[in-house]
């Protein structure tokens, strides 16, 4: 592997990533979810918790009204309440507060830096884009804003620029911030021990934000799940002593209770994470869970849960077309619409899993010459990604052509043999036809 350049033992390997990284993750929530409203009235004032803080932050606005760092501090404490939340309504919140902050001080680069936040969790990447390189040339000194700059080229296909975005990043400050984005690109790139290592890098930094180290367990654990399952579990739940109820840590100890033929335990874990936060991503293990038990009641009731949060985002500004294409082509959903919206998609963010997911449209509407198309593009970074092998393993042997497809589905198997709940038994399946 080429390498660019060191520092402080911190290294991007290069041979050649939801931010946070998570940007890339979508949070939908379902109509039953509590509202902001609700969420501020029954708040006390206690600076330790969130809904305090935001209690105490509106307070002081209301003295201080010229006070432009309150603002930007009470955006800061909205964005972390979308993380732990999934309520995408706080981004108008948000952009409110930022035009009242740009009024104060037009020259204030945490303003645009805030803005990108935003557009970045609403899936408008090439906004966010605009806005991180607006703060840069602002402040060009900020290393936060670096990371959101490698964030947006990340998710439109600009590697290249996303690892010169996290190198200066990482120059100028290494801290979690760094860490939990280079342990992304290195497994963006099939750098597995590598992202290990810089994930346990990102967690002995240490983090005042708890869910932020509970995540960084959660990404190890997700990283240990390929190939042990006992560390994976330790890894989660090493995640629920930092955060209990933590609903990605509860997912991951489902998942591994459904690899270890553990039904019910799967279904009791992956309860409790929709229970604690009602999100596409929990609705649908769960109806993934109910498919593969020939439940198809149930799994048909978490798939609409799944559809009417899609539509519930997208109603507050976030651009699901992504998402949406690989949720409905996953499903036999709507298949036409599932192709819309990835050519929607791979229009808007073309990276690697808008080509593979736009050719897994065209795959599951029985265009398999079309679907071939974006392998070259999908596999761009290399043999990496299992669920990406998985789908244009599969294209290939619609194709005729069993040897590039026993080839890609060894590969994605042996990467990761537990890399889909819903696909992992069609993989070994079309394996053993080849």
């Amino acid at each position: 592997m080429d390498s660019i350049k060191k520092n402080k033992s911190v290294l991007i390997n290069v041979g050649i990533f939801i931010g946070l990284i998570v940007v890339a993750a979508i949070f939908v929530i379902v109509p039953h979810y509590k509202s902001i409203k609700d969420s501020a009235n029954s708040a006390n004032a206690n600076p330790k918790t969130l809904d305090g803080q935001i209690v105490l932050l509106n307070q002081q606005i209301k003295t201080n009204p010229d006070n432009i760092q309150l603002y930007i501090s009470l955006s800061q404490t909205y964005l972390q309440k979308v993380r732990e939340t999934a309520d995408v309504a706080y981004y108008q919140k948000i952009n409110d507060l930022m035009d009242k902050a740009e009024k104060l001080d037009p020259k204030n680069a945490d303003v645009p830096a805030t803005r990108a936040s935003v557009e970045l969790g609403r899936h408008h990447f090439k906004e966010g884009e605009n806005f991180a390189n607006a703060a840069l040339t602002l402040n060009p000194h900020n290393h936060l804003y670096y990371g959101l700059l490698g964030d947006a080229d990340i998710e439109l296909g600009k590697y290249t620029e996303a690892v010169k975005a996290y190198q200066e990043m990482v120059n100028l400050r290494p801290d979690y911030s760094a860490y939990i984005r280079i342990a992304y690109i290195r497994e963006l790139y099939g750098d597995i021990k590598g992202a290990k290592e810089t994930l346990r890098l990102a967690i002995d930094s240490g983090s005042n934000i708890k869910e932020s180290l509970a995540f960084a367990y959660v990404e190890l654990g997700k990283q240990d799940m390929r190939g042990d399952l006992n560390q994976a579990s330790k890894d989660f739940k090493d995640a629920l002593e930092i955060v209990p109820d933590y609903p990605t840590a509860l997912e991951g100890l489902g998942k591994i209770a459904y690899f270890k033929g553990d039904n019910t335990q799967a279904e009791k874990y992956f309860g409790e994470a929709y229970n604690k936060l009602p999100i596409v991503q929990y609705a649908t293990d769960l109806g993934d869970l109910y498919s593969a038990e020939g439940i198809s009641n149930k799994a048909k009731q978490y798939y609409t849960l799944g559809q009417t949060s899609f539509t519930q985002s997208e109603t507050s500004g976030v651009n699901t077309d992504l998402e949406q294409s690989l949720f409905l082509s996953d499903h036999d959903l709507n298949l036409g619409e599932a192709l819309s919206r990835a050519e929607r998609a791979y229009a808007d963010r073309p990276s690697i899993y808008a080509a593979d997911y736009l050719s897994w449209a065209h795959y599951k509407n029985g265009e398999f010459d079309k679907a071939s198309q974006y392998e070259k593009e999908a596999l761009r970074l290399g043999e990496t990604d299992p669920l990406i092998l998985f789908h244009q393993g599969m294209i290939a042997a619609k194709n005729g052509d069993r040897i590039k497809a026993k080839k890609y589905l060894s590969a994605s198997l042996k990467l990761n043999p537990r890399f889909s709940i819903l696909q992992a038994d069609v993989l070994s399946k079309t394996l053993k036809t080849l």
